[in-house]
């Protein structure tokens, strides 16, 4: 019953927005579903001796020929339940279609993105409640090009179906040389997000993220390639800044994340993950016993 659902709700997207070239959409999702080589990893948290203690995450990638990836599937476990999200891009590593649902609220939303020239310019959101469509959202884009015809600035823009006011607000700034270096989300003139983007010569050096409304700063570094190597969260106390929590990295030479070690601060508890990859399993492997990977 909830695969004839979500079949429907798929078709009824792709006929509301025919007018907006979803039929190319629909075209693309099913080539990728058509690619049959997969590679799963299982995100797993153990013990400081490497003992299995419980299964975090099932992340399914697939790329195309040109070896971009082109779909994303994340399983997180939550007790006994789980969360679902969905992802389908373009060539141009453009998001075009996303689905979350879980198992306790069935469909949570769908989203799907338009692309022209290889730009995304239009967006719509719904939410679902009870697998029931309640709200939905139109999702604008405005680029902005210098002389150069460079991209300098993209703000991106939602508001609630048939409102006049937008409710959102996300700005991202670009330097001379195509890379982000700034973003911010604002909510009726409000920010209440900002996030900063450092570089060493072509590579991400620091990325840092401000919660306005947590009171929060988390601050990731990078190594020379680019890789992730150490995350730090900040928050807020009084009228100082205190470190609550260390994550360091270990990546492989293509920067795919081994291990995370985490500490929290000041109780010093620790917590470990490791990541295992399989390429083409042989079956559907949704599982949390790491003996039947």
């Amino acid at each position: 019953m909830m695969r004839n659902l979500l079949s429907v709700l798929l078709l009824v997207v792709i006929v509301f927005g025919c007018e907006n070239n979803t039929k190319s959409n629909l075209e693309l999702i099913n080539q990728i579903d058509s690619i049959k080589n997969v590679t799963v990893t299982y995100k797993l948290e153990v013990d400081s001796e490497g003992s299995f203690l419980d299964s975090v995450s099932i992340e399914k990638k697939k790329v195309s020929d040109s070896q971009k990836v082109v779909y994303e599937e994340n399983k997180i476990f939550k007790g006994d339940g789980f969360i679902k999200i969905i992802n389908y891009y373009s060539d141009n590593e453009n998001l075009i279609y996303s689905k979350t649902y879980s198992n306790e609220l069935g469909i949570i939303s769908i989203s799907e993105f338009w692309e022209n020239d290889s730009l995304i310019t239009k967006g719509q959101s719904i939410g679902f409640k009870n697998n029931i469509a309640k709200d939905t959202i139109s999702i604008d884009y405005n680029y902005i090009f210098n002389p150069n015809n460079l991209l300098e600035n993209l703000n991106i823009s939602s508001k609630l179906l048939n409102e006049k006011e937008y409710g959102n607000l996300t700005s991202i700034n670009y330097d001379e040389n195509g890379r982000v270096t700034s973003e911010y989300l604002i909510q009726k003139n409000d920010t209440l997000r900002e996030t900063n983007y450092k570089y060493e010569q072509d590579n991400l050096k620091v990325k840092s993220i401000i919660d306005y409304n947590e009171g929060l700063l988390r601050v990731l570094e990078y190594d020379k390639n680019g890789y992730i190597v150490q995350e730090e969260l900040f928050k807020e106390s009084l009228e100082s800044i205190v470190k609550t929590m260390e994550q360091h990295y270990t990546t492989d030479s293509k920067g795919q994340i081994l291990k995370i070690d985490i500490v929290a601060l000041p109780s010093g508890i620790k917590k470990f993950y490791i990541f295992k990859r399989v390429k083409n399993p042989t079956e559907s492997k949704d599982i949390k016993n790491p003996e039947m990977i």
